[in-house]
C-alpha cells in the first residue's frame, strides 16, 4: 500500500510547494491537504491511508498547538509521526510543539533537502514501530494459543483435569466466604470399553470429542466443564444447590443417552452415569473429599445399573 500524507497549511501556495517536492522524492503515493487544523481532523476522522502530518503552527480555527494535542490524544492517530514547518522559529515555540508530541521540527524557508532527509527518517522509524507492533500482536496471540493449550485436554478441547481442579477449588473457596451453594458432578460413560473393543480407538475417540461437545450445551457459561480422565468428565455448577442440581444433570444423562454413533461395523448407544454432590460452604470439607464424595455416587450409579443419576447423601 502506497503511502499517504496529510499537508496542513493555511497557504495553498506552501501546500502546493511541499507536495512538489515529496512528489519528486517518491516518497508518498497518496497526497491529501488541508487548511486549518479543522480540516485537517476530518481528514484524520475520514479512514484515509495517512502516514505522516506536515503542518504549519500558525492557522485558522484550529491551530497548530490544538491539532498537536488531538492528534496525540486519539487513538487511532496518537502515533502518527508529526512534523512542524512553519516560520515561527523562536525557541519557546519550538520547545512547546515538541514537548505537546511533534515528532519534529522545521523552520521556513525551509531547504528541500533537509525537510525531505528528516521525513525519511520519521518514516523509517514509523516503519520499526509499525513492525515492533506487528510482532507485539503476533506475540500476545502466541501467549494466548500457549496458555488455552495449557489448560485445554488436547482431545475433547475442554478444560483439563488440572485447570479443571483449580477452578474447583476457586469455586469451593467462594462458597465458603460467600455462603453460596456449589455442586458437583462426575460423568462417567458406561460401557465404553466396548466402543474401543468393537469399532476401535478412533471410533472411541470420535465418541469422547461428540460428548465433549453436548455437555457445555447442557449447563450454563458459568459453569465449568472438563475432562477428568479417560471417559469420565466433572462439571461444577456455580451457585447451585442440590435441587436445581438436577435439572442441568438430567439434561446431561438424557443428550447423552438420546445420542446413536453410526460406524462401518454398525452403531453403537453409550450411556452416562453421573454422581452428584452437594457442596454448601463447609470449610471442613476440602476438594479431595468432595472429588471422593462425588466419585461414590457415581460408583453407586454404576452398581444401581448405570444411566442414572445418584445423589450423594
Amino acid at each position: 500500500m502506497e503511502r499517504g500524507v496529510l499537508i496542513v497549511d493555511d497557504s495553498k501556495a506552501v501546500r502546493e510547494m511541499v507536495r512538489d517536492v515529496l512528489a519528486r522524492e517518491g516518497l508518498f503515493g497518496n497526497f491529501y491537504e488541508a487548511g486549518n487544523g479543522e480540516e485537517a481532523i476530518e481528514a484524520l476522522k475520514s479512514g484515509s491511508c495517512i502516514d505522516l502530518v506536515l503542518m504549519d503552527l500558525i492557522m485558522p480555527k484550529v491551530d497548530g498547538i490544538k491539532l498537536i494535542s488531538w492528534i496525540r490524544g486519539t487513538n487511532s492517530c496518537r502515533d502518527l509521526p508529526i512534523l512542524v514547518l512553519s516560520v515561527e522559529g523562536r525557541g519557546e515555540m519550538k520547545a512547546k510543539g515538541l514537548n505537546l508530541g511533534a515528532s519534529d521540527y522545521v523552520v521556513k524557508p525551509f531547504d528541500e533537502g533537509e525537510l525531505v532527509a528528516r521525513i525519511k527518517l520519521l518514516l523509517k522509524r514509523k516503519d520499526v514501530q509499525d513492525d515492533l507492533k506487528r510482532k507485539n500482536v503476533e506475540l500476545v496471540k502466541i501467549n494466548e494459543e500457549l496458555k488455552k493449550l495449557a489448560v485445554t485436554d488436547e482431545l475433547t478441547q475442554l478444560f483439563n483435569r488440572s485447570y479443571f481442579l483449580e477452578q474447583l477449588s476457586t469455586e469451593m473457596n467462594r462458597s465458603v466466604r460467600y455462603k453460596v451453594p456449589m455442586t458437583l458432578l462426575m460423568v462417567d460413560l458406561d460401557n465404553f470399553k466396548k466402543v474401543n473393543d468393537t469399532f476401535g480407538h478412533l471410533a472411541g475417540d470420535e465418541v469422547l470429542k461428540d460428548v465433549a461437545a453436548i455437555l457445555p450445551q447442557c449447563v450454563r457459561e458459568s459453569d465449568v466443564v472438563g475432562r477428568y480422565g479417560g471417559e469420565e468428565f466433572v462439571i461444577c455448577l456455580v451457585h447451585t444447590d442440590k435441587d436445581a442440581a438436577m435439572v442441568p444433570a438430567e439434561r446431561v444423562r438424557s443428550s447423552v443417552a438420546d445420542k446413536v454413533y453410526a460406524f462401518s461395523e454398525g452403531t453403537f448407544r453409550t450411556t452416562a452415569s453421573i454422581g452428584v454432590v452437594y457442596f454448601g460452604g463447609d470449610p471442613t470439607v476440602g476438594r479431595d473429599e468432595l472429588i471422593k464424595r462425588a466419585d461414590a455416587a457415581l460408583y453407586r450409579a454404576k452398581a444401581d445399573g448405570k444411566n442414572r443419576i445418584v445423589v450423594y447423601e
